[in-house]
């Protein structure tokens, strides 16, 4: 979003502490760099140079760190939270595009926590 000018807003952190939460968000993350890194390998053919493509190069990084998170997803058994938190951040980036609201996370967790504070 940098790369576009958008201060994304950084929420209330309401997955704070939620480890399936936030892995099923980092999925989505991590998942999405290596797609965008896929679109910029496609446009090869169009965009000789990386200018115009930029935003899809992603980091040297990101396939280890897919690798490193791949690992530990089959260690965990927190399935329902972890599809919670790839639905919330897929809402998320969402919103960020269309500027709309973000609805609230879908994890019962999360959802008690945050009626409760409110």
């Amino acid at each position: 979003m940098t790369f576009l000018g958008v201060v994304p807003d950084r929420g209330a952190g309401e997955a704070a502490g939620d480890a399936g939460f936030c892995i099923g968000c980092l999925y989505t993350v991590q998942g999405s760099a290596l797609g965008g890194k896929v679109i910029f390998r496609q446009l090869d053919a169009l965009l000789p140079t990386s200018d115009g493509r930029r935003f899809f190069e992603g980091a040297p990084q990101d396939g280890a760190n897919w690798r490193l998170l791949c690992q530990n997803l089959e260690k965990q058994d927190r399935l329902s939270e972890m599809v919670a938190g790839a639905r919330h951040a897929f809402a998320c980036f969402d919103a960020l595009v269309s500027e709309t609201p973000a609805p609230p996370p879908r994890s019962p967790a999360i959802g008690a926590r945050l009626t409760q504070s409110a």
